[in-house]
Formats: structure tokens, sequence, C-alpha cells
């Protein structure tokens, strides 16, 4: 169980940082794409739509997924009930 936790944190922690870094270079593709305005900044904007912004999306997600899993599987958790005493 200590592995599938170790593991699932890393995946946590890169995924979450790729989505992150991603987050701002979409923010950057939409800016860009309002400074360059009619025709250039409406295709910049729904290509980073259609094309970039899913795989964000995605990398997101599984950071969720992994997450999850790291949290439940420390069997620590703020949904645990019992109290402060139990758990040392």
């Amino acid at each position: 169980m200590k592995n599938l936790h170790d593991l699932a944190e890393s995946i946590f922690s890169i995924t979450l940082f790729l989505a992150l870094i991603g987050g701002g270079i979409i923010a950057f593709l939409f800016l860009a794409a309002i400074v360059m305005g009619e025709i250039l900044g409406e295709s910049l904007a729904v290509t980073t739509r259609s094309n970039v912004l899913p795989w964000f999306i995605r990398l997101a997600t599984i950071s969720l997924v992994s997450g999850l899993v790291q949290i439940y599987t420390s069997g620590n958790h703020a949904l645990t009930m019992g109290s402060e005493e139990k758990k040392k």
C-alpha cells in the first residue's frame, strides 16, 4: 500500500505542476489573441480552446484522481471519524 501511495503522490505532484503551468500558457495565449485581435486573434483563441485546453484539463483530472488515491491510501483524510487521540 505504501508503494501505491508514493506512486500516486509522484503522479499528483507532476501532473498538478504541469496543469498549473498549462493554465498560465493558456492565459498567455488568450491574452495574445486579445491583443492580436481580428482574424488572427480569433484563430489563435479557437485553436487554443479546441487543441491546447483539453490536454491541460486531462492533466488536471489525472492530478485530481491521483490525489484522491494518495489521500485514501494514506488512511488519514479530512473525512476520517474519530478523536485525535486514536489517530496518534
